[in-house]
């Protein structure tokens, strides 16, 4: 009842205040409320009266049962065929007696080029990898000074565990290579 004589005086405090101002000349009449009356609910709860249950009777604890612990062998069964990784250290030295262009290797993972750079005679480039256990093979080539491709080569690294190190050796051309892999 009040929200209805509440809204009721303020559309008439309304309409006067605008009829007071010259801002309309038509006063707006109070109409029938459509608002249906809110009836106030308790903000308590009734608090229920306090019930006594019966106390049961003492009774044995059942021992528990250990659940079995899974099996690493069960763990590792969606792993089985997944490749681990090593870091490896690769080394090229130049035992020509030319400079050597550029070496390049192919990335054993992506299997993308990775350009060295150039090698002076008697000097080494070195660098470190990432290697995957499945790979047996480094694939590598020898470029010119003049960026042309002057040989390429395959090296089997079976049994690769640190370190590649690859030797070129000859007199103003590659007459022999030594591998040696650890």
């Amino acid at each position: 009842m009040k929200k209805r004589l509440l809204s009721t005086l303020v559309i008439l405090t309304l309409a006067a205040g605008l009829t007071a101002c010259g801002k309309t000349e038509k006063v707006i009449e109070p109409t029938e409320e459509v608002w249906t009356e809110v009836t106030p609910t308790p903000t308590e709860a009734p608090t229920p009266e306090p019930t006594k249950e019966p106390t049961p009777e003492p009774t044995e604890e059942p021992t528990p049962t250990p659940t079995p612990e899974p099996t690493k062998k069960a763990a590792q069964a969606p792993f089985a065929d997944a490749v681990e990784y090593f870091e490896v250290s690769l080394s090229f030295t130049n035992s020509c007696s030319v400079d050597i262009g550029m070496i390049a290797i192919i990335d054993p993972i992506e299997g993308s080029q990775i350009n060295l750079g150039g090698i002076k005679k008697d000097e080494t480039q070195k660098c470190k990898l990432i290697w995957p256990t499945d790979k047996n093979e480094l694939k590598w080539a020898v470029y010119t000074q003049g960026g042309d491709l002057y040989s390429d080569s395959t090296t089997d690294v079976t049994g690769l565990t640190e370190s590649i190190s690859i030797t070129i050796k000859g007199e103003n051309t590659i007459d022999d290579i030594d591998v040696d892999i650890k």
